[in-house]
This record gives structure tokens, C-alpha cells and sequence, in this order.
């Protein structure tokens, strides 16, 4: 929930709160994940060609986070 993140991920002092949206073309056949670091304004497009189901949305996500530079920290939400 949006209401619980921290103070700091909602003042955007912090580098490394990232924010996640899932776009769904028409008839569900294509997808694109989004990423935003909340502080940076970076953006990462993760294409997912082979569906939107939980495992294809995690292995894009995976991999895309792995791709980051650690100059670019990710904090996982609790």
C-alpha cells in the first residue's frame, strides 16, 4: 500500500525506493514492466514478451535489476 511506505521513500531524499507499474496491451498480448527509482527519476522498461504471469514478470524484473550498476541501489519493500 501506498500509505505504508517509508518517510523517506515519500520525501525522495533517499536513492534506491523504486516504484513498479505493469502495462498490459489490448487482448493481453504484449506487456511492459516499469520501473522508476523515486529519487532519481531513473527509469527502466522491461519488455516481457513471453506473457505478464508472475514468473515471467519476475525473471524481466531479475534481470533487469541485476543489469543496474551498483552506483543505482535497490531497495527491497517489506
Amino acid at each position: 500500500m501506498l500509505s505504508e511506505r517509508p518517510k523517506e521513500a515519500n520525501d525522495r531524499l533517499v536513492v534506491g525506493h523504486w516504484e513498479g507499474d505493469l502495462i498490459v496491451g489490448s487482448a493481453s498480448s504484449s506487456a511492459i514492466a516499469t520501473l522508476v527509482e523515486r529519487t532519481t527519476r531513473f527509469v527502466v522498461l522491461v519488455h516481457l514478451p513471453n506473457g505478464h504471469s508472475s514468473t515471467e514478470l519476475h525473471d524481466g524484473l531479475t534481470d533487469a535489476l541485476d543489469a543496474l550498476p551498483v552506483l543505482l541501489p535497490f531497495t527491497a519493500a517489506v
